[in-house]
């Protein structure tokens, strides 16, 4: 009877064992990946409520309502609205980055949000650890949701949002911590100060005028000279 060498066929079939164990730790460690960067929520009724997260909520402009492309401008060209959620995302915080429907009504909206975030603030959630940003159209729902959801803590951005003549909108008072930028010849959108200025409960206010020639459509695209006081601005550190 012919002998077999135990010792041998237990080595050759190492290799294969090796790369069954490497091959199951890439499945685990993908999956791991996934679940940490997993992060950006597309439904204001679906977020995650813990009490050891962070959010962002971010509100597009107006051309993208109703649009399931990223949009394009005659005048301002790409509204890269995939590439501006890309650049906010992180794992520091979940970012909630709703699409909402054409001619979106701006009162409805503001509600919702409003609802939402004092929702957080009943379950725990440290105001500070929440910041809400809005560029032009969704800029004004997010300043309509700040006299709502009345707590001076939490950051807020408004990216080109107000008008040159602050007496073209009638906003209540505004109540947070609030960043506003803008584009020096943007033709439609100015200063915040008004809002600061006309309200006790703008606990901090820093605006940036940004000099890029493109107007608007400066916060149409992920530039690094907005994004970066953003960034800061609604770090969970800071």
């Amino acid at each position: 009877m012919a002998q077999i060498d135990i010792r041998k066929n237990f080595q050759s079939s190492l290799p294969f064992q090796e790369y069954t164990l490497k091959l199951w730790l890439a499945i685990l460690l993908s999956i791991w990946s996934i679940s940490l960067s997993a992060k950006v929520i597309e439904s204001i009724d679906n977020i995650p409520i813990s009490t050891e997260a962070s959010y962002v909520f971010f509100y597009h402009g107006a051309i993208a309502e109703g649009k399931k492309n990223d949009p394009v401008s005659g005048r301002h060209g790409l509204y890269d609205f995939t590439g501006l959620k890309q650049s906010l995302d992180s794992e520091s915080y979940y970012l909630v980055t709703e699409h909402r429907e054409r001619n979106a009504i701006i009162e409805k909206h503001a509600k919702e949000l409003a609802n939402k975030v004092s929702d957080l603030l009943r379950n725990g959630v440290n105001p500070s650890k929440i910041s809400i940003v809005g560029f032009s159209k969704g800029g004004g729902i997010v300043a309509t949701a700040a006299s709502l959801i009345d707590n001076e803590n939490i950051r807020y951005v408004l990216l080109a949002s107000c008008p040159q003549n602050s007496q073209d909108v009638d906003w209540p008072p505004f109540k947070g911590r609030l960043l506003s930028l803008y584009e020096r010849e943007d033709i439609w959108a100015g200063s915040c100060a008004f809002l600061a200025d006309g309200s006790p409960k703008v606990s901090e206010f820093k605006e940036v005028v940004l000099e890029s020639g493109l107007g608007h459509g400066e916060f149409y695209r992920p530039h690094k000279r907005w994004l970066a006081p953003v960034l800061a601005w609604i770090s969970p550190a800071s």
